[in-house]
């Protein structure tokens, strides 16, 4: 898995966030939410009928969850309603999964998100559940197994170096809300 920052001034330029921007725009996604986009290439260059890519956004929710964590009763918010569980836990990627499309014809490349990626939810130093880098380090490996490959060098739980997911991101969490108006502001001028 490889992390990248794009100049906050990028958003909407870069061509990696116009998805995310545009589905911002044209849904009024609140500046408290997140968008990600996910993007898939084909897994062997030499397949055929499929597209050569596909891509697909989706916003946070803004609605958490508490669950208890300890024996003494102890609650801490674990966030489902991020972009990137809701893509994951989605009826897009689900279908995907379901046909086994990923990761036997597509893998995941890169995807953007608004804000970095976080870290899962703890109490003190129980790491209660996995975030969002976790989760995409797991689909990261999945998607590496030779098993999906037609004519593999690899045995089936051998991972493929070559299939790395990238994280790009354009803000942390201090300075989405301001960066994320100057940027929409910005690209509407622009466009």
């Amino acid at each position: 898995m490889e992390l990248e920052t794009i100049p906050a001034n990028q958003y909407g330029i870069d061509p990696r966030t116009l998805k995310a921007m545009q589905y911002r725009i044209e849904r009024q996604v609140p500046r408290t939410s997140n968008v990600a986009t996910f993007h898939f290439t084909l897994r062997d260059a030499t397949t055929r009928g499929y597209e050569p890519f596909r891509q697909h956004t989706e916003a946070s929710t803004g609605a958490g969850v508490y669950t208890e964590v300890n024996l003494q009763g102890k609650l801490v918010r674990i966030n489902y309603s991020h972009s990137e569980y809701v893509f994951v836990h989605g009826d897009y990627f689900t279908e995907l999964k379901e046909s086994e499309e990923w990761p036997s014809v597509y893998v995941i490349d890169w995807v953007f998100t608004e804000r970095a990626a976080c870290n899962g939810a703890w109490w003190g130093n129980k790491h209660v559940e996995a975030g969002f880098a976790q989760m995409i380090k797991n689909l990261e490996t999945i998607q590496k197994f030779g098993k999906w490959d037609l004519n593999s060098e690899y045995d089936d739980y051998e991972e493929r170096p070559d299939l790395n997911i990238r994280i790009v991101n354009s803000f942390n969490a201090d300075d989405a809300k301001e960066g994320i108006k100057v940027a929409v502001n910005a690209y509407k001028r622009r466009n």
